[in-house]
Protein backbone atom coordinates (compact mmCIF):
# COMPACT_ATOMS: atom_id res chain seq x y z
CA UNK A 1 0.00 0.00 0.00
CA UNK A 2 1.10 3.47 -0.91
CA UNK A 3 0.52 6.41 1.14
CA UNK A 4 -0.72 9.55 -1.80
CA UNK A 5 -1.00 12.10 0.93
CA UNK A 6 -2.95 12.70 4.30
CA UNK A 7 -6.24 14.59 5.07
CA UNK A 8 -7.79 15.74 8.01
CA UNK A 9 -11.88 16.23 8.54
CA UNK A 10 -13.09 19.88 9.18
CA UNK A 11 -16.25 20.50 11.21
CA UNK A 12 -18.18 21.70 8.13
CA UNK A 13 -17.69 18.43 6.89
CA UNK A 14 -15.13 18.72 4.19
CA UNK A 15 -11.70 17.43 4.26
CA UNK A 16 -8.21 19.61 3.30
CA UNK A 17 -4.91 18.33 3.14
CA UNK A 18 -1.79 17.44 1.14
CA UNK A 19 -1.03 15.20 -1.83
CA UNK A 20 2.53 13.91 -2.84
CA UNK A 21 2.22 12.41 -6.30
CA UNK A 22 4.32 11.90 -9.57
CA UNK A 23 1.82 14.65 -11.67
CA UNK A 24 0.87 16.80 -8.36
CA UNK A 25 2.28 17.50 -4.70
CA UNK A 26 0.03 20.10 -3.14
CA UNK A 27 -3.30 21.13 -0.96
CA UNK A 28 -6.10 18.90 -2.00
CA UNK A 29 -10.22 19.64 -0.74
CA UNK A 30 -12.28 17.29 -0.48
CA UNK A 31 -15.45 19.11 -0.71
CA UNK A 32 -18.82 18.02 0.59
CA UNK A 33 -20.76 17.66 -3.17
CA UNK A 34 -24.33 19.66 -2.00
CA UNK A 35 -25.76 18.97 -5.31
CA UNK A 36 -25.41 15.47 -5.34
CA UNK A 37 -28.35 14.36 -7.65
CA UNK A 38 -28.85 10.35 -7.62
CA UNK A 39 -27.26 7.16 -5.91
CA UNK A 40 -24.41 7.15 -8.24
CA UNK A 41 -23.86 10.57 -7.83
CA UNK A 42 -20.03 11.58 -5.98
CA UNK A 43 -20.54 12.25 -2.12
CA UNK A 44 -17.11 14.92 -2.42
CA UNK A 45 -15.80 16.26 -5.11
CA UNK A 46 -11.96 16.29 -4.78
CA UNK A 47 -9.95 19.82 -6.04
CA UNK A 48 -6.19 20.79 -5.78
CA UNK A 49 -4.58 23.96 -5.97
CA UNK A 50 -3.38 25.39 -9.36
CA UNK A 51 -0.62 27.65 -9.96
CA UNK A 52 -2.81 31.02 -10.41
CA UNK A 53 -3.64 30.31 -6.99
CA UNK A 54 -7.08 28.89 -8.16
CA UNK A 55 -8.62 25.46 -7.84
CA UNK A 56 -9.13 22.72 -9.96
CA UNK A 57 -11.42 19.72 -9.97
CA UNK A 58 -8.84 16.82 -9.58
CA UNK A 59 -11.15 13.58 -8.95
CA UNK A 60 -14.01 12.58 -6.64
CA UNK A 61 -15.13 10.11 -3.77
CA UNK A 62 -17.91 8.15 -2.63
CA UNK A 63 -18.84 6.44 0.99
CA UNK A 64 -19.59 3.15 0.38
CA UNK A 65 -20.87 0.38 2.54
CA UNK A 66 -18.04 -2.68 3.75
CA UNK A 67 -18.81 -5.84 1.75
CA UNK A 68 -19.48 -7.17 5.49
CA UNK A 69 -21.98 -4.28 6.30
CA UNK A 70 -19.80 -3.27 9.22
CA UNK A 71 -19.56 0.15 8.76
CA UNK A 72 -18.85 2.71 5.49
CA UNK A 73 -15.22 3.91 3.79
CA UNK A 74 -14.40 6.38 0.93
CA UNK A 75 -13.83 5.46 -2.21
CA UNK A 76 -11.46 7.97 -4.60
CA UNK A 77 -10.82 8.35 -8.16
CA UNK A 78 -8.54 11.27 -8.94
CA UNK A 79 -8.52 11.78 -12.72
CA UNK A 80 -7.46 14.94 -14.55
CA UNK A 81 -5.51 15.66 -17.58
CA UNK A 82 -2.10 14.86 -16.45
CA UNK A 83 -2.89 11.31 -15.44
CA UNK A 84 -2.21 8.46 -17.93
CA UNK A 85 -5.42 6.45 -16.15
CA UNK A 86 -7.36 7.45 -13.37
CA UNK A 87 -5.45 7.04 -9.59
CA UNK A 88 -7.88 4.86 -7.34
CA UNK A 89 -7.38 4.98 -3.27
CA UNK A 90 -9.08 4.56 -0.21
CA UNK A 91 -9.58 6.99 2.80
CA UNK A 92 -8.59 4.96 5.70
CA UNK A 93 -6.76 5.39 9.62
CA UNK A 94 -3.39 6.68 9.12
CA UNK A 95 -0.82 4.46 10.85
CA UNK A 96 0.59 4.94 14.54
CA UNK A 97 -2.37 7.64 14.89
CA UNK A 98 -4.99 7.67 17.77
CA UNK A 99 -6.84 10.69 15.60
CA UNK A 100 -9.82 9.35 13.85
CA UNK A 101 -10.53 12.65 11.66
CA UNK A 102 -6.45 11.75 10.60
CA UNK A 103 -6.99 9.83 7.39
CA UNK A 104 -4.48 8.38 4.94
CA UNK A 105 -5.18 8.48 1.18
CA UNK A 106 -3.86 5.06 0.33
CA UNK A 107 -3.07 4.10 -3.59
CA UNK A 108 -5.17 0.72 -4.42
CA UNK A 109 -3.41 -1.21 -7.72
CA UNK A 110 -5.52 -1.30 -10.78
CA UNK A 111 -7.90 -4.72 -10.54
CA UNK A 112 -8.24 -6.78 -13.45
CA UNK A 113 -9.87 -5.20 -16.04
CA UNK A 114 -9.07 -1.07 -15.62
CA UNK A 115 -6.51 0.35 -17.33
CA UNK A 116 -2.87 -0.23 -16.23
CA UNK A 117 -1.19 2.97 -17.85
CA UNK A 118 -0.93 1.23 -21.63
CA UNK A 119 -1.35 3.41 -24.50
CA UNK A 120 -4.98 3.81 -25.00
CA UNK A 121 -5.00 4.41 -28.82
CA UNK A 122 -2.23 0.68 -29.65
CA UNK A 123 -5.30 -1.02 -30.62
CA UNK A 124 -6.77 1.65 -32.81
CA UNK A 125 -3.16 2.18 -34.26
CA UNK A 126 -2.80 -1.72 -34.94
CA UNK A 127 -5.90 -1.71 -36.57
CA UNK A 128 -5.32 1.12 -39.18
Amino acid sequence: MATLGTVYRQPNGSMTGDLAMKSYTGRVLFAPNSDKRGANAPDFRIFGASDRGGRFEMGAAWIKTRADGSGTFVSVKLDYPELPTPVYATLGQLAGQDDDDLLAVIWNRPAEGRATGSDPFASLMAAA
